[in-house]
C-alpha cells in the first residue's frame, strides 16, 4: 500500500525543487475515530524569498497576497 501511495505523490507532485513531501505510518498513533488512516502525508512549497525576506514582524500584504494565491 505504502508503495502505491508514493507512486501517487510521485506522479501530482512535481519534482521541481520547490515542492518537497514526507510520508508517515500513523498505525496505532491517532485517536480511534481516525482509525481508518493508516499514513499521514505532509506536502510543501517554497516561498518566494523576497516575500519571506520581507516578513519582520509578522505576516503582511505580500505574503498575504503570495498566501492567497497558493491555496
Amino acid at each position: 500500500m505504502q508503495d502505491e501511495i508514493v507512486e501517487l505523490i510521485h506522479k501530482a507532485i512535481p519534482d521541481d525543487g520547490d515542492h518537497i513531501w514526507g510520508l508517515a505510518d500513523l498505525s496505532g498513533l491517532l485517536n480511534q475515530r481516525f482509525a481508518g488512516y493508516s499514513y499521514g502525508i505532509s506536502i510543501g512549497k517554497r516561498l518566494d524569498d523576497t516575500v519571506i525576506a520581507s516578513i519582520i514582524k509578522g505576516a503582511n500584504m505580500e505574503y498575504y497576497r503570495l498566501y492567497t494565491v497558493l491555496i
